[in-house]
């Protein structure tokens, strides 16, 4: 895979400076969010183990800011840094509130490993 991602990158992609994998051939801009659901759903066809781990544009993007956010706190970063780099990285507007529903999401999550330690040395 990392060797298509690259020849893709160098075939497709040119001189093209932003964050974004996939961009539109014509402008070199993202790809629009109907382009994304059609790759994903090809990706799915041809790929049965991705369809059964149920491959959506949101659930990238889930895992991408649960990734995100575990190593900007590993890093020490305060969470308004991570906001902002989670904005940007997202291609949210600076002001976004958007990147709130991912940490959200992903401090229940820590929050649950927390109680899984703290219940496991209470059986101990």
């Amino acid at each position: 895979l990392k060797s298509l991602i690259l020849a893709y990158l160098q075939r497709c992609r040119g001189r093209v400076k932003h964050p974004y994998l996939f961009t539109d051939p014509s402008t070199g801009a993202p790809i629009a969010s109907q382009v994304e659901n059609k790759i994903t759903a090809q990706i799915c066809k041809r790929c049965p183990v991705m369809k059964e781990a149920k491959l959506t544009p949101h659930a990238l993007r889930r895992t991408f800011n649960g990734n995100l956010w575990g190593r900007s706190k590993q890093l020490g970063w305060d969470e308004d840094k991570i906001k902002r780099i989670t904005n940007y990285l997202n291609g949210w507007t600076e002001t976004s509130q958007q990147s709130a529903i991912y940490q959200r999401k992903q401090i229940e999550q820590d929050a649950f490993e927390l109680l899984a330690v703290i219940q496991g040395q209470a059986s101990a």
